[in-house]
């Protein structure tokens, strides 16, 4: 499975030269990125890969455009093994999004690979963008394959990866994590949800798709060791059998007191019928973007603010929690 061009663009968004000095003795989280080509489907996949750097490295700032993080730009990777994780981010985002558990599982030692998937994701300019491609989920867990193909033979990496493989993801993207794991995805069991009185005040069902092939059934990746779910998206098309059918270790993360996503549609859902699932659940008011990074922009999505919290919630504080939970989870899952 190696259908894949790459195009190396080992540019960052944007990086400065404030140096940032290490709060611990863990490894500094180095970057780079790229850009490859599923031959097969002709399409891109834009990469951002956060690795642990070697020993003598140090992070400066970076500003990924939405938040703002600090790497080791293009430092040499630290000795292996690693186990990789992929990160999948939600509709119409990109993977530097989440550059706060991407740089916080890098300095804990593992590469991730983050994935930005086409037609969702501005990193391809915003004439790209096509709010259809959130209801054609079966690109995505193909996207995330190709990546690992890719990541898997790309020298840089390649000696120094463990063999273990997690995904990591935030609605559309957990419920990619899940698809990818081994669930499988129905798409008119989210249209008839949508359709019923069920989904009222379900922001997730305002995306619609204007094609037919949105109906083409995902793929598993057997490669899938471990999986994360932010906030999953798009519960009601995954049946309680298909998601019995998921044999790996599953952690399901979730805003009870959602602002966009029920949570007993979508996380609870999922931590329901996912065997042996571990759950954290986000019960302070916490709403559906708080798993993106803290920015200052004045986006919105369906009139949600992206970087807008709820009164007493402080996101930095979130993400801090949730650091250590996600890394021991995969710690413990992964080797």
């Amino acid at each position: 499975m190696t259908n894949v061009d790459a195009t190396t663009n080992h540019t960052p968004p944007s990086a400065a030269t404030r140096e940032i000095p290490m709060s611990s003795p863990t490894n500094a989280a180095g970057y780079r990125a790229t850009r490859i080509t599923d031959t097969v489907r002709q399409r891109p996949i834009h990469l951002d890969y956060w690795y642990p750097a070697a020993p003598g490295n140090r992070e400066t700032t970076i500003d990924y455009h939405f938040g703002v993080g600090a790497v080791a730009h293009e430092a040499p990777l630290a000795a292996g093994p690693h186990p990789l994780v992929m990160l999948s981010h939600g509709s119409m985002g990109s993977a530097s999004n989440y550059s706060w558990i991407a740089e916080h599982l890098a300095r804990s030692g593992f590469v991730v690979a983050g994935v930005s998937h086409y037609g969702e994701s501005p990193v391809y300019g915003a004439e790209t963008l096509d709010f259809a491609a959130a209801t054609r989920l079966w690109e995505r867990p193909l996207d995330v394959t190709r990546a690992l193909d890719h990541t898997i033979a790309e020298p840089f990496f390649a000696s120094s990866l463990s063999g273990r493989v997690g995904i990591i993801g935030h609605s559309a993207g957990g419920a990619t994590a899940i698809a990818i794991a081994g669930a499988p995805f129905t798409q008119a069991a989210v249209e008839a949800y949508c359709a019923s009185p069920a989904a009222e005040g379900d922001l997730g069902c305002a995306y619609e798709g204007d094609d037919a092939d949105n109906t083409q059934p995902t793929q598993a990746d057997p490669r899938i060791d471990a999986a994360v779910a932010l906030d999953p998206a798009l519960g009601p098309g995954f049946s309680p059998s298909a998601l019995a059918s998921i044999d790996v270790p599953a952690l399901v993360i979730g805003a009870t007191r959602n602002d966009f996503l029920p949570h007993h549609a979508h996380a609870g859902h999922y931590t329901a019928h996912i065997p042996g699932a571990q759950s954290v659940e986000l019960s302070d008011g916490e709403g559906h973007f708080v798993f993106l990074d803290t920015t200052d922009l004045a986006f919105d999505v369906m009139g949600i603010g992206l970087g807008e919290d709820r009164p007493g919630i402080d996101r930095r504080a979130v993400h801090d929690r949730l650091k250590p939970v996600i890394a021991d989870f995969f710690n413990g899952a992964l080797g």
